[in-house]
């Protein structure tokens, strides 16, 4: 018997949710976390969160071609800012994989973790979820950073 659209869709809904249980080491003790994977939604809208301090200017002439690539186009980067998004960026893909139908963690409840835990958590955040270095710029400055 085969299943239908909607058979499926449910299906894979169900396995995103799923968490896996992880173990960090920090100050030689050992902390369980459950995590669960991002979905492509929720990446998405950590891509926004990155990028939402970058301006990018593009000349479009009237035929409403974008300008040759002799012409320069223009990046407006507050390298500050941009920082400060990533890390919101790490922050929230944190707390939704810690997330699920029965807590939810916020950015903030991230932010007070002692230093060094959001990046140890991040790392199996980017397990879990399968992430790659072309998903999000936070990713992979983090995986080049290691």
């Amino acid at each position: 018997m085969s299943t239908t659209n909607f058979e499926t869709i449910e299906q894979l809904i169900l396995g995103a949710t799923e968490s896996t249980k992880i173990t960090i080491n920090y100050k030689d003790n050992d902390y369980d976390f459950n995590l669960r994977p991002l979905t492509d939604g929720e990446l998405t809208k950590i891509r926004k969160i990155e990028y939402d301090s970058l301006n990018f200017k593009v000349k479009i002439d009237e035929d409403g071609n974008a300008g040759s690539s002799e012409q320069t186009q223009e990046a407006d980067v507050n390298t500050g800012e941009f920082t400060e998004k990533q890390t919101i960026a790490k922050y929230t893909a944190i707390a939704w994989s810690l997330s699920n139908d029965e807590i939810t963690f916020t950015t903030e409840d991230i932010e007070r973790l002692p230093k060094g835990i959001p990046n140890l958590l991040f790392e199996k955040v980017i397990e879990v979820s399968g992430l790659r270095s072309g998903d999000l710029t936070t990713v992979k400055n983090f995986l080049n950073n290691e």
